[in-house]
């Protein structure tokens, strides 16, 4: 199931308190997707599950975007449980949420089984009404709002792994990973929406993101707009020194980012290379932006320096112009931080979440010696103090974990931090759950 715990970043996320995402428990609910209103707290919470209109089938039902919204008071009244895709697809995967301070909000996920050869993005916009607290499906210049949208332009081959965000007004930036459209492997492509282009927003042509493209497979993209459209997208590709030779192979993987500007309209940065990994080249990132437009990238490096276990969590501090923030205070401002203090076992699946002010906490699943399997974990850090608030990173689930947890995170204005993972009826031994769900 998916699940979520509320939480302060002056407090933390203390123990108890966690909440049920999803309504129905039967079969699995995974890969969950968190956004916020930024303004309100208001939450979206967004992941792949068994579809609820299938009909009655001895075989496996088919699975279905799901979405659940809540609302930031004391009754906490939600949306209820609904159906995001509209299409039908031999499966779903992936899904990426965005929420913006005009109430309009997107999901996408990953297809398979549409209109291209193997995967493409899709997408669907809604709007929520505050006073009845319900939403209602929008269209685009592209697609009925009955319709799913579907983002890539080019069809041909696979389109993987969405990540999206938007500003305060409901612009939308998109990126995704490519196979072969940049003429030589996997490559990362966005496209912007305008939403205030016609009556309900104008999608422009998709576009290259990164700029090496003779070198290696550039995956696994992640991204954060801030309230003005300030955005980083940040993924992971070859590290290519400057005498490489167009077609040359054999670089280690690194991770990669550019700033834009207007929410993807315009670049603002050259190609930044933030750090060289160790291993996993698919390792999950994420990044996030404050008011200033200064961002985080966190992601899990393998045995890297500083760290003796298998895979240890950094983030890397950059200005709105692509400029390092000298984090550790050691006069190194290309200096990546190690977050763990904990280095026995595996430290995995990084989140972070940023407030305004440009605090910022980071999640991470790690092994637990007090319980059975794993746990998550946390990790405060004061930008105006430029110092961790937690000496060692504090406990966030209250029972072990036995599978991925997934987790994702999100903070409002006021501070209000929210994260939200994936348990199983295994882990938190409860038999009435069937199957693995979402808590935050």
């Amino acid at each position: 199931d998916i699940y979520f715990k509320p939480g302060t970043f002056a407090g933390g996320l203390s123990p108890g308190d966690e909440a049920l995402a999803n309504i129905t428990t039967a079969g699995d609910q995974t890969a969950p997707a968190l956004a916020v209103d930024r303004t309100t707290g208001d939450l979206l919470v967004a992941w792949r599950g068994p579809d609820p209109t299938a009909g009655p089938s001895e075989e496996e039902p088919a699975a279905a975007i799901l979405m659940n919204l809540f609302r930031n008071t004391p009754d906490q009244l939600t949306t209820g449980e609904l159906k995001v895709n509209a299409g039908d697809y031999s499966d779903l995967a992936n899904p990426a949420a965005a929420f913006s301070a005009n109430g309009q909000l997107t999901v996408a996920w990953q297809t398979e089984g549409g209109m291209g050869t193997g995967s493409d993005i899709a997408a669907r916009r809604f709007l929520l009404d505050r006073g009845p607290f319900t939403v209602a499906p929008i269209a685009t210049d592209t697609a009925a709002a009955d319709a799913d949208l579907i983002l890539n332009q080019t069809t041909a081959e696979p389109q993987r792994q969405p990540a999206i965000g938007s500003d305060a007004s409901g612009n939308l930036f998109a990126v995704w990973q490519t196979q072969g459209q940049d003429g030589f492997s996997w490559a990362i492509f966005g496209r912007r929406l305008d939403a205030a282009a016609g009556p309900n927003g104008t999608l422009g042509a998709e576009f290259l993101v990164n700029t090496s493209i003779q070198f290696g497979p550039q995956i696994a993209p992640a991204i954060s707009v801030s309230p003005v459209g300030r955005s980083v997208v940040g993924w992971i590709g070859p590290d290519v020194p400057e005498t490489a030779e167009e077609g040359e192979g054999g670089h280690p993987p690194a991770v990669h980012a550019k700033i834009f500007a207007d929410t993807g309209g315009s670049p603002v940065s050259e190609e930044l290379l933030l750090t060289t990994y160790s291993g996993l080249e698919d390792a999950p990132l994420a990044a996030v932006a404050d008011a200033a437009g200064n961002y985080v990238v966190v992601w899990q490096s393998w045995e890297d320096d500083g760290d003796s276990s298998d895979f240890g969590i950094y983030a890397k501090r950059f200005q709105a112009d692509g400029r390092w923030i000298d984090t550790n205070e050691n006069g190194l401002d290309d200096d990546a931080v190690l977050v763990n203090t904990q280095t026995a076992g595996r430290q995995a699946s990084p989140a972070v979440a940023m407030d305004q002010a440009g605090n910022f906490v980071v999640i991470w699943q790690t092994v637990n010696p007090d319980v059975s399997g794993t746990s998550l974990v946390a990790r405060r850090y004061d930008a105006s103090a430029k110092t961790w608030i937690d000496d060692v990173e504090f406990v966030v689930t209250d029972t072990g974990l036995v599978g991925p947890a997934e987790p994702a995170a999100a903070v409002d204005e006021q501070g209000r931090v929210t994260a939200v993972w994936t348990a199983s009826d295994e882990d938190l031994a409860t038999p009435e759950l069937e199957g693995t769900g979402i808590f935050a």
